[in-house]
């Protein structure tokens, strides 16, 4: 593709002084780019080509120079970046010296917080909101000027702890203060539980409203219009008690707007011109498509959600590039303990699988097929994952409980009073134990062993090769206490292939 939109962008302002009907070429020359790009260096794929228009409309209205912008979890920032001057540093993606993966304020001032983990958006916003508003610096009635603020949150991001807080809070401001709730039916995986559900039934009442409209209007247009509008009247009454609109947000206090589409670009500039000066906290719920332009957006979620050059087995998809130093190696560490977790509850009915919305990143996807009554999924929710397991536990299961490392730290409390205190037999099996690569600081494994060293009772372990890892699963699950090993973002050695010294 010819890029002519896309190379004049060097700040927002320059996006601004772009035509309406010029944005959706602009959208297009972005994802194409982060396309070309991630091909080469990897990266986080579809969240960034499912908010594109989405980007593009918000720096159009706002000006986040002055206004603030906040992004949850933040893998979906590469948009952003591309329009705020760094258009140049993307072609090192995740490399040194180029764009990191993140937001990152060393970067740019355009990146208010260096974030990767979920739910914590909003509960900053609304602390930056509240300091603006005592410093005499928000945008109010009586400050129209004033700074704006703007939370960007995912629909699987909206039901973690930290989120639900930060909704809480976010009631009780007397200013401006939007949230912008990006609901793409589709995190890294399906989200879960009822929040899920009520999405699902507020996208169900779009569709029942526009199509009510539209059969209005058509009534309206024919002979014997006005009949066949009754029978549709009683029809709608009929419909209503299926689908039952029910503003959740509002019980915390926001105005909720939506859902709108988020990939109607004249709709989402106009919208947020509405919504941009209300003096009060609004929810805007925008409905995107996650992976939009790539053609396996629909056929394979969970490989587009982090594209690594063709290598799409979940299990298989957190290795760094091979050095030419490297030992023979076999399979990821992921790979490993996914194989030896199959085996081991194919003879033990106790043992139970569960993870915090990465089935795909800690190898659970193949493991939630063989097993799909003994798996669960509790969404971004890693505090719940581990008082779920430690209740598990506690009814004679045996829980093993797989999360990313840097995403446990979030459950130190419940990991403490709940597993360890109690003497639980919860084993967690965390993964990029260590340096993750790539992701950055905010994905680094590096804390585990001084944090969980310190906790009562807990039996910390990592082991050196395949071998090793099978014979310590085995060992948790007939330990009667709690058990923590540790997995790095590698290839499990032969050792017989390593040379010893003479």
């Amino acid at each position: 593709m010819e890029l002519t939109l896309l190379p004049t962008i060097n700040s927002p302002a320059d996006l601004k002084a772009l035509a309406v009907d010029q944005l959706p070429v602009l959208a297009d020359e972005i994802r194409w780019a982060i396309c070309e790009q991630v091909k080469q260096t990897g990266g986080h794929l579809a969240p960034n080509l499912g908010v594109v228009e989405l980007t593009i409309a918000l720096h159009y209205v706002f000006d986040f120079g002055h206004d603030r912008l906040l992004f949850d979890v933040g893998h979906q920032c590469y948009p952003h970046k591309l329009l705020t001057g760094r258009a140049h540093l993307l072609d090192k993606l995740r490399q040194r010296g180029g764009m990191a993966g993140f937001p990152e304020p060393r970067e740019s001032n355009f990146d208010l917080f260096s974030v990767g983990h979920a739910g914590t958006a909003i509960s900053t916003a609304v602390g930056m909101a509240r300091g603006d508003l005592l410093q005499g610096d928000a945008c109010t009635a009586e400050n129209p000027d004033g700074r704006r603020t703007v939370a960007l949150i995912g629909d699987a991001s909206i039901v973690n702890g930290v989120a639900m807080e930060g909704l809480n809070n976010a009631g009780t401001l007397d200013r401006q203060f939007l949230v912008v709730l990006n609901d793409n039916g589709m995190s890294i995986a399906k989200p879960q539980g009822a929040v899920a559900g009520y999405f699902d039934r507020i996208r169900l009442n779009s569709t029942y409203r526009s199509m009510k409209r539209t059969a209005k209007d058509l009534f309206k247009s024919i002979p014997g219009g006005e009949a066949l509008r009754d029978m549709s009247h009683r029809f709608s009454e009929m419909a209503k008690e299926a689908v039952t609109e029910d503003n959740w947000f509002e019980k915390f206090g926001l105005l909720t707007v939506g859902p709108i589409d988020g990939h109607d670009l004249a709709k989402l500039t106009k919208v947020l011109e509405n919504v941009k000066n209300q003096d009060k906290p609004v929810l805007l719920h925008v409905v995107t498509k996650k992976g939009k332009g790539h053609p396996d957006a629909d056929t394979d979620p969970y490989g587009l959600h982090k594209h690594l050059g063709g290598q799409t087995l979940p299990a298989e998809a957190k290795l760094e590039p091979e050095g030419k130093e490297r030992p023979i190696a076999t399979k990821s560490y992921t790979r490993a303990f996914v194989d030896a977790l199959i085996e081991l509850s194919s003879k033990d009915p106790r043992i139970v699988a569960i993870t915090a919305a990465m089935p795909d990143g800690t190898g659970l996807v193949e493991y939630a097929e063989k097993f799909p009554d003994r798996f669960y999924d509790v969404g971004i929710s890693e505090q719940c994952a581990v008082g779920f397991a430690a209740g598990l536990a506690h009814a004679g299961l045996r829980p093993i409980c797989a999360i990313y490392s840097s995403f446990n730290q979030r459950a130190y409390d419940i990991v403490f009073q709940e597993m360890c205190l109690n003497n639980l037999p919860v084993t967690l099996v965390l993964d990029r134990a260590g340096i993750a690569g790539e992701d950055g600081p905010t994905h680094h494994g590096n804390f585990d062993i001084s944090s969980l060293r310190t906790f009562p009772n807990m039996t910390l372990m990592a082991p050196k090769d395949e071998k090793d890892l099978q014979e310590m699963l085995s060992l948790a699950a007939n330990a009667s206490g709690p058990i923590a090993i540790r997995l790095p973002r590698e290839k499990t050695p032969v050792l017989e292939s390593i040379p010893l010294n003479p």
